[in-house]
This record gives structure tokens, sequence and C-alpha cells, in this order.
């Protein structure tokens, strides 16, 4: 078994590439119980493409290396499979994913959603291929007033972790992990076999504890351990949908089972200067979760929540939201209902 410092196929990559790769690794992980599974493969799918470097997506104008994507479980009526496309940054506290980010996944959204090659035969028509793309960008420290308003424009989705205690374990031990682990670095820069680094990651994460780590350098050895851990830690989370449109990433308390959980709740939102969290009728933190301010503000102004005020729109816009449980078993969906009286009390936060 090599290692994933073998050059044969290596590329040169930053810490910030390795650090994004290990988030959205570990994002893929965290949306299983929200009903996503992750696409490993091109297998018979025309759209994609097993390329050197990874998973390739093709587009009407080239493919795409898109490692990190996703298929929902659940089907919508009068609508083409949808399929999420999963982008992580996992910068320092004090750099926030800027517009050029933004920029580059709207292209490739554009791209992929117009690829579409009708059959030759037109019996085959219904056996062809075609996905409603969803593009989801996931960071560790939130996004400039530029791109959330460029985000919001062009329909990319956008998920912040900043302020959100209950994945704070995952994010420090990403952050701890260095160019340094890895050897021999170069102008800042680290060769590696990023596609089979990508993949040992994957399967470390599903083995967990029973899998060894043989195969990283020693530097970065206990430290990719620890990371596996934070995120096995987490059995799952909720993607919530505030205003059926605004996405909320909610991440359980470490007490909480989600097979336990009620298909209804009457909860308060709380804050104690580091995060957001859902928390119940007794004040008991049920989830954290984190909001990019612009963005919400101005889902708010363009009427998609409400057409309130920003402040006054909260009690309004959170009122009701809604998540899919999935399990093997089964689909649930969860109710949280806000409590409208509380909430004025914390209104001067939520800016």
């Amino acid at each position: 078994m090599r290692s994933v410092l073998s050059y044969g196929r290596s590329e040169i990559a930053t810490i910030d590439q390795i650090r994004g790769m290990l988030l959205e690794e570990a994002v893929l992980q965290l949306l299983r119980t929200a009903g996503y599974t992750t696409v490993e493969n091109a297998g018979n799918d025309p759209t994609l493409h097993d390329g050197h470097s990874g998973l390739e997506v093709h587009g009407r104008g080239g493919r795409h290396q898109l490692d990190a994507i996703a298929d929902p479980s659940v089907s919508l009526p009068f609508s083409s499979p949808q399929r999420l496309v999963v982008e992580a940054k996992c910068y320092s506290t004090t750099t926030p994913v800027g517009l050029p980010i933004i920029r580059n996944a709207v292209g490739v959204l554009k791209d992929i959603s117009e690829f579409y090659v009708p059959p030759a035969d037109p019996a085959d028509l219904v056996y062809t291929r075609r996905y409603h793309y969803q593009y989801s960008m996931f960071s560790a420290s939130g996004y400039t007033r530029d791109a959330e308003r460029y985000a919001f424009a062009q329909d990319i989705f956008l998920i912040q972790y900043s302020r959100s205690s209950f994945i704070f374990p995952i994010v420090g031990a990403i952050r701890q992990v260095t160019q340094f682990d890895f050897g021999t670095v170069t102008r800042n820069r680290i060769k590696i076999d990023m596609t089979q680094f990508r993949r040992y990651i994957r399967e470390t994460i599903r083995h967990g504890e029973h899998w060894h780590f043989d195969q990283i350098p020693n530097g970065a050895n206990e430290k990719i351990a620890a990371f596996v851990q934070a995120v096995i830690r987490i059995p799952g989370t909720l993607l919530a949908i505030a205003g059926h449109r605004f996405p909320i990433h909610l991440i359980p308390a470490p007490a909480i089972d989600l097979y336990d959980l009620k298909d209804y709740y009457r909860v308060r939102i709380t804050w104690d200067e580091h995060s957001w969290y859902l928390s119940d009728e007794h004040g008991y933190r049920l989830f954290s979760f984190d909001l990019p301010p612009v963005l919400f503000n101005l889902y708010a102004e363009h009427g998609i929540l409400t057409r309130s005020k920003a402040l006054d729109l909260k009690a309004e816009a959170l009122n009701m939201m809604q998540a899919l449980l999935v399990t093997e078993n089964m689909t649930r969906l969860i109710t949280f209902e806000l409590d409208k009286n509380w909430v004025y009390q914390v209104r001067e936060h939520l800016v």
C-alpha cells in the first residue's frame, strides 16, 4: 500500500487545498442523515467521467473536476433528479471566502447545468440522464459581503461554521494540520497524490477507529486521526430549510441521538457570544448553527423569507423550519416551530 506522498500521480497542493478537502469529506459524511449519498465514481452515468485526478462532471464547454458531489435520496416530482456540488473552504479565522471563489462556482454551475446530449434513438429518451445541479459552498470562516451578495444573485447556497459550536472540534482538528506535517515543502507547496489522499480520507472516516493510518506521513498521522475521530463523533446532521429556500445546517449537541428525535419541536434561538443554537422550551440546546448575516438579509429584502424589516423578520422567517431525517428504514420530516414571543428578547444579536 503506497503512501499518499507517492509521486506516481502527484500534484502540487497548498495547505488550504488540503484543509478544504478534509472539510468537504467531513461535510459529505455529515449530510448522510440529511438524505444525501456521496457519488463515488462515474459508473454508468454518462454525465460523469473518472479522470486521472478524480471525478469529473461533463459541462457544455468541457469537463470539470468535482470530487465532492452527492445525490439526494428523496426526489421531487416535476423535476429532473437533483445533484448537489459540495465545495468547502477551511481558511484561517480571519480569512473569509471572497468573491473570486464564488465567481468560479457560478461558472462551473452554469456549464454543467447546460450539458445535455439527446439520444440518437428517440426511443432511448426516457433513459437519458439529466440533472438539476445545485451548488453549495461550506466555509469555516464565513464570506465577504461581496461574496454573499453575488452568491445570492446567482443562486449559490452558502453555509458557514464560524459560529456553530458543535462543529468546532472538526474545524479545529483540520486547522491543526499544517504544510510541514507532510515533509518537504517547496515555496509553500506540498507534493502529494490528492486523489489517493481524498480516497483514503473518505474510507478512513467510514471505517473510523478500525482503520489504520499507515499511509499518512508520521507528522500528519496523529492529526488526521484526531480529525477522523472528531467527524465520527457526530453521527449525522440535519439540513433545515427556512422560507422554503434558505438552508441552515443544524449540528446536533453531543448528547442528541438523531434517531430519538420527535417529529415536532417548539424551539428558541439562543446565543452565547460564540454560537447560535436551537434550544427547546426548557433551554436545552438541541443544535448549533450559523447564518451568513448579509445573505440572510438579502433573502429578506427580496421577499423570499418575508417582506418585513430585517430585525423584525427573524421570528417570522424562522417561524417554521423543516428538515428531513433519513435512516436506513425510513424518511421522516422534522418540524421546528419558533417561540415567537421569546425571540424578540434576543433580536439585537440577529444582525
